[in-house]
């Protein structure tokens, strides 16, 4: 599996993911010390989706109304695999999947379409973050 677009660099979208915080087009809700005693991560999970969900409990795309829970999710096994995240509408089907990689996660956009495409993959939760909120121009 090979992420689906070209990517950036993890130092560059972080600071992108940064930006668009700032500017209130990802909105955050900080993760306290409460919510990570309860926070169910999944185990193969990489560096940056832990950081990021050690970080926030929860993040909204505001220009789709559209809000994923880092917190929660459990193992699915339909095709990809992987642990889906909880979302706001449910219909968005996003997974953290096994990668093998300390750093990166294969974060797998496997939402149903009517035009059958296949999943897109993402490096890790920030590259699908930052795309998710930007497109093309992250």
């Amino acid at each position: 599996m090979e992420p689906t677009y070209d990517e950036r660099p993890l130092a560059d979208i972080k600071r992108r993911f940064e930006q668009l915080v700032a500017r209130g087009e990802l909105e955050v809700v900080p993760a306290t010390a409460d919510d990570l005693r309860r926070a169910r991560i999944p185990a193969h999970a990489g560096s940056v989706f832990v950081s990021t969900a050690r970080a926030y409990r929860s993040v909204r795309l505001n220009v789709a109304d559209v809000v994923f829970h880092l917190h929660e999710g459990g193992e699915v096994e339909t095709e990809p695999g992987g642990w889906r995240l909880r979302a706001e509408p449910e219909e968005i089907d996003l997974r953290i999947a096994t990668r093998g990689v300390p750093e990166d996660d294969w974060v797998v956009d496997a939402t149903w379409t009517p035009h059958g495409d296949e999943p897109a993959v993402h490096s890790t939760i920030l590259h699908f973050l930052v795309r998710a909120a930007v497109g093309d121009s992250a």
